[in-house]
């Protein structure tokens, strides 16, 4: 059996590896993950949108449907205004004419 002295130097360098792996790990994953992101770029940001909002080039009802769709909520919530928050026209009642 080796002495415990003997082998803290053995444990150390494994360790010390292994912290340099997770970082070099770490390091790889966040620069292809960021050159992923660059690349699609086509997207707003809700930022972007406001922007567009206060400037007036968005109206209140874009600005909200175009939210939720990056929210990813569109199909969960209507925007304002729209058919499905007013209720339903009723019919007039039949009226009866004399014979």
């Amino acid at each position: 059996m080796m002495p415990i002295g003997q082998l803290l130097v053995p444990i150390g360098l494994m360790i010390a590896l292994l912290i340099v792996g997770m970082i070099i790990f770490v390091w790889l994953r966040r620069y292809y993950l960021d050159d992923a992101d660059n690349e699609q770029g086509a997207g707003l940001t809700l930022h972007q949108l406001r922007t567009l909002k206060a400037e007036g080039k968005l109206s209140e009802q874009e600005y909200e449907m175009a939210r939720l769709a990056i929210l990813g909520q569109a199909g969960a919530q209507t925007p304002p205004d729209s058919p499905s928050d007013q209720p339903p026209p009723t019919d007039p009642p039949d009226q009866k004419t004399p014979d």
